[in-house]
């Protein structure tokens, strides 16, 4: 899993939960995964999505040649919507 991935990561199953985002208390609803693998999207314009400045000089600048088009639900069992802030996780 990639560190976005984790950040959804609600863990084993539990009738409630606990948004990972928000950390609202509830019983979420829930839906069934998508198992198709997220595909990467490149930039087109060749943007440089993120530069490190240090002491006033650049250090390093890149392009991120890994934007996905949506997150990986395919390592949970079912993926929950937050019912405070709508954000969606996964539990295994």
């Amino acid at each position: 899993m990639t560190a976005p991935d984790r950040q959804r990561d609600g863990g084993p199953f539990t009738a409630g939960a606990m948004c990972p985002h928000c950390h609202a208390c509830d019983v979420h609803p829930m839906r069934v995964p998508n198992p198709a693998a997220p595909r990467i999207v490149q930039p087109s314009d060749g943007t440089v999505h993120q530069a490190l400045r240090f002491g006033g000089g650049v250090v390093r600048e890149w392009v991120d040649p890994d934007i996905y088009d949506r997150w990986d639900e395919r390592p949970f069992d079912v993926i929950r919507t937050c019912t405070s802030c709508g954000y969606e996780f996964g539990q295994r």
